[in-house]
């Protein structure tokens, strides 16, 4: 059980930019789901909040 407070998808094409990214916001306390942009569960996921660029 986790006990992030929050929870993010971070869709992101570029590995490298996911990967430090994703470490900074684990490091931060986010619990972090990792996709690339054109993924297509992306589709079927509600969101609370979207950012679209970062």
């Amino acid at each position: 059980m986790s006990t992030s407070m929050y929870r993010v998808l971070f869709p992101e094409d570029e590995p490298t930019i996911r990967e430090v990214l994703t470490e900074y916001m684990l490091i931060s306390g986010y619990e972090v789901t990792e996709a690339e942009w054109n993924c297509p569960a992306l589709k079927t996921v509600q969101f609370q909040e979207t950012i679209l660029e970062i």
